[in-house]
This record gives C-alpha cells, structure tokens and sequence, in this order.
C-alpha cells in the first residue's frame, strides 16, 4: 500500500495529497478509487466506508477525508484526516494527512489550526515545498483575519462610546424637558391662583359690606325700641304729674 500524491483542484485552490490505492484483494477500495477518479466522490466515501467497517485502517479514513473535502464537506473531513493521524504511523503517510488536515482548516477559515497541522507535517517530511507554501499562505491569512477582528472590535467600541453619549444626551434633554414642565406647571398654579384671589377679596368686601349694613339694620332697630320706650316713659310721667295737681 502507498500513498500517491497527487494535485486537486479544489475550492481553496490548494492541491490534496491523493488516494492510498487499494490492493488487490480490497473490492470496497478498489470500487472506491475508480468512483473516486470518476469524480463520484459521494459513492467513493460510501465504498470507503465499507472498506473501513470491513478492516478498519489509517488508509481508509485517509480516503474517506479526501471524499469528504471533495463534496465541501470539510469540517467532516477534518475529523477523517484527525482518525488517520492516529491510526498511521508511518512518517510520509502521516506527514500527508497533516497536509490535507491543514488544508481543511485552512478552507474552515481556522487559519491557527491550519498553521499547526502544517508544521507538524513539515517535522515528518521537511521537504514538502507544497506544505511551506500553504504554511505561509495561512500566516499570511491569520494576520489579515486578526486585523479584521481587531478593526472590528475598535468598530463596535466607538458605536458603544456613540451610543453612550446619546444616551446620556438623551437623559439630559429629558431632565431638562421635565424641569421645563415642572416650570410650567408651577406658573400656570401661580395664575390661577392670582385669578383667584381677586375673587375671594370681592368676596369678602362683599361679607364685610353685608355684615356693616345688618349691624345698622340691628342699632337702628335698638334706636327705634330706645325711642318708643321713652315715649312711653314720657307719656307716663305726664300722666302722674296731672294726678298730683289734681289733689
């Protein structure tokens, strides 16, 4: 069994390291590497799947991943290409499936990773010109996607620090429409209460006129009584006065 490089053109445009070809005796890789070629890569992993349910082995998850991160299906591919690592122990087929792993990673965007499956690839096989490529293409990678998230990060805190001051200016505005209400407010009270007061003097101008007129009505009442009484007394002592004469 070998494991055969060859180039691939895929979505991130890097080339994978090919199939291990099956041996004679395998029929499920054997179906698996002509589908493969053919481009049926859903059939191919489905033969691979057979192969490794039959004897499990690093060359069929190997296989399985390329089919895998053929159909787009690169986090699954990931996985496949992590189960070869540790099934393989020989170096140049271990140093392969770092290559592919570093190139799923690299199409997930998981440029960290990416760079770590690289280098352990390069410690099994420095001579890989295609993984020193690859390796600074995702350094390269990492440092705009970090200055992304850095700019990004400083976006949202000047919203936040925007935000803020509207907020407080807002609070403001408020406590100063509200001052301005209670403003308002008072001297509207202030009004009516100024409308009411002339009223309430009339009203008692008024009581006070009445309470004058009914203390007249009541001396010129006593007055009257006073005088009929001294008629009476007067006309009496008349009377008596003519009596004593008499005698």
């Amino acid at each position: 069994m070998y494991w055969k490089k060859e180039i691939m053109l895929v979505s991130i445009g890097f080339g994978l390291v090919g199939l291990s070809f099956a041996q004679k005796n395998d029929p499920f890789q054997i179906r698996g590497d002509r589908m493969y070629k053919d481009s049926n890569f859903v059939a191919a992993e489905e033969n691979y799947r057979k192969a490794q349910e039959m004897k499990p082995e690093a060359k069929n998850m190997y296989n399985i991943g390329n089919s895998l991160y053929s159909q787009g299906r690169t986090k699954e591919a990931i996985s496949a290409y992590e189960s070869a690592v540790q099934l393989e122990d020989r170096r140049m087929n271990k140093a392969n499936a770092y290559y592919n792993l570093g190139n799923s990673y690299f199409a997930e965007k998981n440029f960290e990773k990416s760079i770590d499956a690289y280098k352990e690839g390069l410690k099994l096989n420095p001579s890989d010109i295609q993984a020193k490529q690859n390796l600074a293409l995702a350094k390269q990678y990492l440092m705009q996607q970090q200055q992304q998230q850095q700019q990004k990060q400083q976006q949202q805190q000047q919203q936040q620090e925007q935000q803020e001051i509207k907020d407080k200016d807002q609070k403001s505005q408020q406590n100063q429409d509200n001052k301005s209400d209670e403003k308002q407010q008072q001297q509207q009270q202030q009004q009516q209460q100024q409308q009411k007061s002339p009223q309430n003097q009339e009203q008692k101008e008024s009581a006070d006129k009445m309470s004058k007129e009914e203390a007249q009505q009541i001396m010129n009442m006593i007055e009257d009584q006073d005088s009929k009484v001294r008629e009476k007394l007067q006309k009496a002592n008349k009377q008596n006065t003519k009596k004593e004469k008499d005698w």
